[in-house]
């Protein structure tokens, strides 16, 4: 008989698991399996530091969406939560690998779907009064580079419409600090033609927070830095307002883009680029370039209406979320690599892509009571991984 092929060192085996792709974590769990040294380097937080770096971006999961009272984990990959749903809640924001949500008993929850914890944040004392609102969840650690933020501080970001007493409309926004445990004081921006916050997934560029005016071209801009920085800015030379749907998503410069769903008369989405945002509250924009969906999808699947959803940072570059009558396509905005994701049309409700690493080492041990900690990372696997 032959001798057995000589075994790989270890340097080597570190090298070709640096290289399993991060957006089926089945194939962790796998070669997880192989052997106890494998599972061992797997969970090492060195190596699990290096594997993040090397792929850069989280994967997107999955994503929430709002359905029948109640907040919903739709998987686009092998991850399961332990528990998909919460409900009597609204989802309003994804990030940093946190879902923002607010529940019907009056409190904002901070869900983080891989280890299960929810936290709760209370309301502002003048959230009664407010006519429209959104928020965004961040991470607050300092100097962190957002590829494994579970567990660790985060900040609550709140913006909002209310009304006068005397007349005219305001705009404020909030920020609520886990580590301090409160609201700040408010920054309000006084706008008699203020209508209602959409609610649709607010967009950070840089260190600048934007939300869009409902029935409007108008943009409520925050900045995190400065924060008594509260504006509103009007979006000129952009036909893409006018027809059709329409996010903004960041530009990877820290920029701002648009991109511009147009369904009436040909489908194809437009990609616009802020160019100058003056003082006087004006944004200008040109056009960048043009993604035809009639030549990406098939004819069943590009037959109006269609909706512009949601987008996500992907490893390579940002995707958008468009949704059709035959279910929910991704669709990258540089390489226009389309991927089914869903197979129910989501309409026009904004749905919430959720981006992170799932890795055996971010795998909660609060889900397994007995046994060592190899047996804990693998009672946390079958949990989570095995269908």
């Amino acid at each position: 008989m032959a001798p057995p092929p000589p075994e790989l060192m270890d340097d080597a085996v570190g090298e070709i698991l640096l290289r399993i792709p991060p957006d089926d974590p089945t194939h962790l769990l796998r070669a997880s399996l192989v052997c106890k040294p494998w599972r061992r380097l797997l969970t090492d937080p060195a190596f699990l530091r290096r594997y993040r770096a090397f792929h850069r971006a989280p994967p997107v999961l999955g994503f929430v969406r709002n359905q029948n009272r109640r907040a919903r984990f739709i998987p686009t990959s092998s991850f399961r939560p332990p528990d998909p749903e919460r409900r009597y809640c609204q989802v309003l924001d994804c990030r940093h690998g946190h879902i923002l949500l607010y529940h019907a008993s009056g409190n904002f929850l901070v869900w983080d779907p891989i280890t299960g914890v929810d936290r709760r944040v209370p309301v502002p004392n003048t959230f009664e009064s407010f006519s429209s609102y959104n928020a965004v969840v961040l991470c607050a650690a300092t100097d962190c580079d957002h590829l494994d933020c579970h567990g660790g501080p985060f900040l609550v970001v709140l913006v909002a419409t209310y009304s006068l007493i005397l007349g005219g409309k305001l705009a404020g926004a909030w920020v609520y600090s886990s580590e301090v445990g409160k609201w700040s004081k408010s920054t309000t921006v006084q706008r008699a033609s203020l209508v209602l916050i959409e609610k649709l997934p607010p967009v950070l560029a840089g260190d600048k927070l934007y939300s869009t005016i409902a029935c409007s071209n108008a943009i409520l801009r925050y900045d995190l830095r400065n924060e008594r920085d509260l504006s509103i800015s009007q979006i000129q030379g952009c036909s893409s307002v006018l027809y059709g749907t329409f996010l903004l998503i960041p530009a990877e410069d820290g920029g701002l883009r648009l991109a511009g769903l147009n369904n009436k008369n040909d489908c194809k989405i437009d990609l616009w680029s802020l160019e100058t945002m003056d003082p006087d509250g004006v944004a200008t924009w040109t056009q960048q370039g043009v993604i035809q969906l009639d030549t990406l999808l098939s004819a069943a699947d590009s037959t109006p209406p269609l909706n512009l959803i949601g987008f996500a940072k992907a490893p390579d570059a940002y995707v958008v979320f468009v949704s059709t009558g035959a279910g929910v396509f991704m669709i990258g905005l540089e390489s226009h690599k389309v991927t089914k994701v869903y197979d129910k049309d989501c309409g026009d409700q904004p749905i919430f892509p959720y981006s992170s690493f799932f890795t055996p080492g971010i795998a909660s041990y609060s889900h397994a009571t007995r046994g060592d900690q190899d047996d804990c990372v693998m009672s946390c696997w079958g949990l989570y991984m095995i269908k």
